[in-house]
C-alpha cells in the first residue's frame, strides 16, 4: 500500500486513531484530529496546534505510526 492509500485509510478509520507522520529525516509530526490533515496524492498538508499550515511531499514520508490512546 502506498503512502497516499495509507493516509486515506487512517482518515476513514472509525473511530479516528491519532497517528504520527515520520519523515525520512527523523522528524515526527503528530496528527490528533481527523480534519488536521489533507492530501492530494503528492503533498500532505498538516495543521499544527495553532492551525498554521505545513506541507510535506509524500516521498519525504518514511512511515506513519498509530498513537496510543487513553482508555
Amino acid at each position: 500500500m502506498n503512502m497516499y492509500d495509507q493516509l486515506v485509510q487512517v482518515r476513514r478509520a472509525q473511530p479516528f486513531q491519532p497517528f504520527s507522520v515520520v519523515l525520512r529525516d527523523g522528524q515526527r509530526v503528530d496528527v490528533t484530529r481527523r480534519l488536521q490533515f489533507a492530501t492530494n496524492g503528492k503533498k500532505l498538508l498538516i495543521l499544527d496546534a495553532r492551525d498554521a499550515s505545513h506541507f510535506y511531499d509524500l516521498t519525504d514520508i518514511d512511515h506513519i505510526e498509530l498513537l496510543e490512546t487513553a482508555a
